[in-house]
């Protein structure tokens, strides 16, 4: 296997990146000046470095200092007791540039399988369940993806936190069908989430 070879199969890794567009990416690569692959590279390194996850939303961030939370979780003009529960760092940038959210942000990184074994742990469900006993957290919005996985963690954690409702007087509600089923929250548009949360339920 040649060396271009090798840089297609790295680049193929790369999300929604099949074997035509990685050989194109290499030839690009290749016939690109010095100048802009040192800045490819030394802005990757830049962004290794600089790469955090928060302590309480899990989402990337990227900071020269040694924070512990992400500059969302830690802005006083936010609404800090509402978390919007969403899967990725993608689906956070989607809801941010919108503007329709004005609460927190809870990363589960990835939607259940049905057979999925400690799925609790992966969710991260318990830091999300101290911060609701401890009443630092009074609204819970799930927002995954309306497709199989999606609905089916979302009847997951539903069921995991409405004990909560009762208890803690937590409000537990889910994004409405302004999403069509199928739907990514990625995709998605400013206005289809301004009415998935205006509608939620």
């Amino acid at each position: 296997m040649s060396q271009i070879d090798d840089l297609q199969m790295l680049l193929k890794r790369l999300p929604g990146i099949g074997p035509r567009q990685a050989r194109r990416f290499v030839y690009f690569l290749l016939a690109s000046d010095q100048a802009y692959i040192q800045k490819v590279i030394s802005t990757l390194q830049q962004l290794r470095s600089e790469k955090h996850l928060c302590s309480f939303c899990r989402r990337l961030y990227f900071t020269a200092t040694d924070n512990q939370l992400c500059p969302t979780c830690t802005d006083v003009s936010r609404n800090l007791d509402a978390v919007l529960l969403i899967e990725k760092n993608s689906d956070f940038e989607n809801f941010n540039a919108s503007g329709v959210w004005q609460g927190r942000y809870f990363l589960i990184f990835k939607a259940l399988g049905i057979l999925e074994d400690n799925p609790d742990e992966r969710l991260g469900l318990d830091k999300i369940i101290s911060q609701v006993e401890d009443g630092a957290i009074k609204e819970i919005v799930i927002a995954l993806s309306v497709n199989p996985e999606g609905e089916f963690t979302t009847q997951y954690i539903s069921q995991k936190l409405r004990p909560y409702v009762e208890s803690h007087g937590l409000v537990l509600s889910t994004l409405a069908r302004g999403l069509s089923t199928g739907s990514e929250i990625e995709y998605a548009d400013p206005d289809t989430l301004r009415l998935a949360l205006e509608n939620r339920k």
